[in-house]
């Protein structure tokens, strides 16, 4: 969907720090990031609003980005991604299966989420659809955070489905360490099934220790 030919801004947060990156076209014009101190966001969700907002201005200022309207990446941490097949049903009954559906299958209420999905390639007789829910605290909270840096989001993506869309192989798995936390994403006919992002529970933890975490956990998400 993205005008080949206009510049587009993105802005990615989490616990540990702000990345910024320009590009027009199809090449990369700017690319930083500025860490954040312990605290300011917490769990993925913006704690200390103010301070982030100001982080923000001033990583775009010192990098001369001039912008209004950003595309926004946000951790996988506490959102939720399920694929989920449903009966084929006539599409002004489709919002209500997945809404029982995200009830039955997502271990938080709808009530606190936003919830995003769509139809994925099915047999005729059924109908497959991805589901994404973002808690309500972390999104609003991201949202505040932008209003009161001056920016308004394009739209809000989570690094994990990004990072599923460019894999280009049907099947894989996908493994990205950050400082405090690493996603499992595993691809099946190009589908993201299980998508896993996880804390490491200390930030004093070994190089080694890291490694076998990781291996941990990716072993038990592919079984």
């Amino acid at each position: 969907w993205l005008n080949m030919a206009k510049k587009f801004v993105t802005l990615y947060l989490d616990d540990s720090c702000l990345r910024v990156l320009v590009i027009r076209g199809q090449r990369v014009k700017k690319w930083a990031e500025l860490p954040l101190e312990p605290g300011l966001v917490k769990g993925n969700t913006v704690i200390n609003l103010p301070e982030v907002a100001l982080k923000v201005k001033q990583l775009f200022k010192s990098q001369k980005v001039r912008a209004k309207k950003v595309i926004v990446g946000l951790s996988g941490l506490h959102c939720l991604t399920r694929p989920a097949v449903l009966p084929r049903l006539p599409r002004e009954m489709l919002a209500e299966a997945v809404l029982r559906e995200a009830k039955r299958v997502l271990p938080m209420p709808p009530e606190q989420l936003y919830l995003s999905w769509q139809t994925i390639p099915a047999p005729e007789q059924e109908m497959r659809l991805f589901m994404v829910a973002i808690p309500r605290r972390i999104a609003d909270a991201l949202l505040a955070m932008l209003r009161e840096a001056g920016l308004k989001p394009r739209l809000i993506d989570l690094k994990p489905l990004a990072l599923a869309r460019v894999v280009r192989e049907t099947t894989a798995v996908i493994v990205d360490v950050q400082p405090t936390e690493f996603d499992i994403v595993i691809l099946a006919d190009r589908i993201p099934q299980p998508i896993r992002t996880i804390p490491f529970p200390s930030q004093e933890l070994s190089r080694k220790e890291r490694l076998l975490m990781i291996q941990s956990e990716l072993a038990r998400t592919m079984e």
